[in-house]
């Protein structure tokens, strides 16, 4: 009986370890980002960055990946011919803008999620399930709500005459882009709802 409860406290104390390092896995990549970032400033090697700059650029290049991932499955999945285009093009933009953005942020040892967060995951779970017109409507719908505010935080950082040139500039030259891509998901918005 005594070989029992040590071989009980065992399984017990291994099934233990395996739930923290599975809650650890689960860490939201925009807070990983977000910590490296805090620990980095005290670093001299991190250029002067405000701590709001930071922050948009690390929602941005979550945002990008997730509307790659997005994209992706808007080519393979959607059955409207302008879903899957405009999922082709936010494939090539946001590819491009997450580019540009990583460069920035090297050059400023800044570091920016590796992976979309937590939140950007569900949708893009949500997503891999639909397909055909129900997949349309809810892939479109969020490019709406997404790039309405997107387009806010990027008009924001592009006017703000305090943020760091680079971010700045980054954020200028990507804001048409991203005023586009709301454009084009009202439009492709408005035609699903009339084909209902």
């Amino acid at each position: 009986m005594k070989r029992c409860i040590p071989a009980g406290l065992l399984v017990v104390s291994l099934l233990l370890n395996a739930g923290c390092e599975k809650a650890a896995m689960r860490k939201d990549s925009i807070e990983i980002a977000e910590e490296e970032n805090k620990a980095r400033e005290n670093d001299s090697t991190m250029n002067v960055v405000r701590e709001d700059q930071v922050a948009f650029m690390v929602r941005a290049a979550s945002a990008n990946m997730m509307e790659v991932e997005a994209g992706r499955l808007a080519e393979k999945l959607g059955s409207n011919v302008g879903v899957k285009a405009f999922g082709k093009s936010m494939v090539n933009d946001h590819t491009k803008a997450n580019q540009e953005l990583k460069e920035i942020a090297a050059a400023k040892n800044i570091a920016l999620p590796t992976t979309v967060g937590n939140e950007d995951q569900k949708y893009i779970n949500k997503l891999s399930k639909l397909s055909g017109p129900e997949f349309d409507k809810e892939y479109i719908s969020m490019m709406v709500k997404d790039h309405r505010k997107d387009t806010d935080h990027f008009r924001r950082a592009a006017k703000d005459e305090e943020f760091d040139p680079e971010v700045r500039t980054f954020a200028g030259r990507t804001l048409p882009v991203v005023e586009r891509h709301l454009e084009k998901a009202r439009q492709l918005d408005e035609a699903i709802r009339k084909a209902k």
